[in-house]
């Protein structure tokens, strides 16, 4: 390992450190349970919160990236001076937050599939982001992470999640200073048991630890707790503004409005396009209904294009 720590390797030192802190540990699972709960349902919600947690991700790992651009990005419009690889690597995080989970016992040739790093086509464009070496020396510590990973399938998700990380970092699978990639696959493992949650939101702002599993879980819970309790408060102000929009258009006429409102707390951005082909209206009513929303103060347009437009709740 890069970053000798016998102790991260060891499942009996990771069962101490669960034991030394049950009611913080007890706090998070609650905390992503109630996330998971809240995303029943929800449709769009998983992939939405995936794009904020791929952003924040990106941003922890030093580029200058902000969810607006990003946003604009991925629906084809100009995302002014960012950094195209900042938005590559965003893009690579939010597919995988959402797509298949990571399985840690399946050696170097699992994690290269799960990182998106054995050759697919998808993520050729990131490969040059990469701040790691990607050849036999890498592959040789990646199949001890994944051995050790295996040792460790007794613990809790979110001590796994934390000793994924840990191990992640003393193997050097990451490069020097590097965190996006090791942080997905901790945000992935760590919400191994949730139906909808599909990651464990960890935020912009990695914490300093000490060595050994103890000093690595405290302030990987505590990284996850300062996270999820606003992500949990954006949800709610959302269902506040479906809320309230839907109250405010009650009494426009026919139900294009109601469900317009449905689609609007739904997604991020929403264009005329998107309103047309999910309720099956006419270009001209799509257009009709978000005019009317932006007359009543309930979304804003950010792209600042004539053409094709960009819309968004203010929440």
């Amino acid at each position: 390992m890069a970053d000798r720590d016998a102790d991260l390797s060891d499942p009996e030192a990771w069962a101490a450190a669960e034991r030394q802190m049950p009611r913080r540990l007890a706090r998070v699972a609650a905390l992503l349970a109630r996330l998971d709960e809240r995303l029943a349902g929800s449709g769009a919600a998983p992939a939405r919160l995936a794009e904020e947690e791929a952003v924040a991700l990106t941003r922890a790992d030093g580029a200058r990236l902000g969810l607006e651009a990003f946003l604009l990005w991925r629906h084809g419009a100009p995302a002014g001076s960012t950094a195209p690889g900042a938005l590559l690597a965003a893009g690579w995080a939010a597919r995988r937050l959402t797509g298949a989970a990571p399985d840690p016992e399946a050696g170097a040739a699992g994690l290269r599939q799960f990182l998106g790093h054995d050759g697919s086509e998808t993520d050729l464009a990131l490969r040059p982001l990469l701040r790691r070496p990607t050849g036999a020396d890498w592959d040789a510590e990646a199949a001890a992470w994944s051995q050790e990973m295996t040792g460790l399938a007794g613990l809790h998700p979110l001590t796994r999640g934390a000793a994924a990380l840990a191990l992640w970092h003393g193997h050097g699978l990451g490069g020097p200073g590097a965190v996006l990639e090791g942080g997905v696959l901790a945000a992935r493992i760590a919400a191994a048991d949730q139906a909808r949650a599909r990651f464990l939101p960890l935020g912009a702002a990695p914490r300093a630890a000490g060595p050994g599993p103890e000093a690595r879980l405290e302030a990987f819970l505590a990284r996850a707790e300062a996270r999820i309790e606003p992500v949990l408060a954006a949800l709610a102000r959302r269902a506040d503004w479906a809320d309230t929009a839907r109250l405010r258009v009650a009494a426009l006429p026919g139900q294009l409005a109601e469900a317009a409102a449905g689609v609007l707390a739904a997604e991020h951005l929403v264009s005329a396009n998107l309103l047309r082909d999910r309720l099956g209206v006419s270009q001209q009513a799509a257009n009709a209904v978000l005019r009317r929303f932006a007359e009543m103060g309930l979304i804003r347009e950010i792209s600042g294009q004539k053409r094709y437009r960009l819309w968004q709740i203010r929440a």
